[in-house]
């Protein structure tokens, strides 16, 4: 599932900013659960300040199974995640280390593909959930009652709320 949204915000330091908004919603594979950012090259573990970067993801329902990893609400510079506590990244990111799904060389090649735009990424994935329906774990089926697409949705109008109050 991506999408995308474009607003016209005054946000500073920019006088008037074209946003380009990307939402990456899905399953494991966009929490990229064995991926240890220690591993990755040195450009890619500094935060890419020219790309904002909100993020909720983790175990589904929250906390059940290990926790929920967010950006606290708030757009910060695009960054590997730091783990915590959390078994949201696998054993393979310690303890105090830092994880990491597409996001990261997403957003250094939407901004070499956009310039003079700023960039934001909004991720919202959860681990142990299915994109059909299953009785043995929820999933993403928007015609059945379904709390993860509805979760989405709250938090991409929260996202974009906090984007026009920036400005």
């Amino acid at each position: 599932l991506f999408v995308t949204a474009h607003l016209l915000l005054s946000v500073h330091p920019f006088a008037v900013a074209d946003i380009s908004v990307f939402v990456l919603a899905g399953q494991s594979q966009g929490v990229n659960y064995d991926n240890n950012a220690a591993n990755l090259p040195s450009e890619l573990q500094s935060p890419q300040t020219n790309v904002w970067f909100w993020y909720k993801f983790g175990w589904w329902p929250d906390n059940s199974s290990g926790g929920v990893l967010s950006s606290g609400g708030n757009w910060v510079p695009l960054a590997p995640q730091p783990k915590g506590t959390t078994t949201v990244f696998s054993s393979r990111v310690p303890s105090g280390g830092y994880g990491f799904g597409p996001e990261l060389t997403l957003g250094r090649d939407l901004a070499a593909g956009l310039p003079g735009e700023q960039v934001a990424i909004l991720k919202y994935t959860w681990n142990a959930t299915s994109l059909g329906h299953r009785s043995d774990r929820e999933g993403w089926n928007v015609n059945d009652d379904d709390q993860i697409f509805e979760g989405m949705l709250d938090e991409v109008d929260a996202a974009l709320g906090a984007l026009r109050s920036a400005g």
